[in-house]
């Protein structure tokens, strides 16, 4: 099984483990929103930005943005929720 790497800024990168996605989070989604959750406390965390040597703080990610990812991810895993169940019951 390949990890799954997610960049946020060139020094910070978060890496699971198939086995440990399956295992802590039921559905991709969950995992998703937890990984955006714990970034933006990192982001919140960090004070300088490794990009090209600036030490400059990074500005702080968009809300907004943010909240219209939850909601798309959450969106798209209830439509594949009902495409699995939908499958389900034309196989029974």
């Amino acid at each position: 099984m390949t990890p799954i790497t997610i960049q946020y800024s060139a020094n910070l990168a978060a890496f699971v483990d198939e086995r440990t996605f399956m295992e802590d989070f039921p559905d991709r989604s969950a995992y998703l929103l937890h990984l955006v959750d714990r970034l933006l406390v990192m982001h919140k965390k960090s004070t300088t930005s490794a990009r090209h040597g600036d030490m400059t703080p990074e500005p702080p990610p968009d809300e907004a943005y943010l909240s219209r990812m939850r909601e798309q991810l959450l969106s798209e895993d209830a439509k594949r929720a009902a495409y699995v169940r939908m499958k389900q019951q034309q196989d029974r």
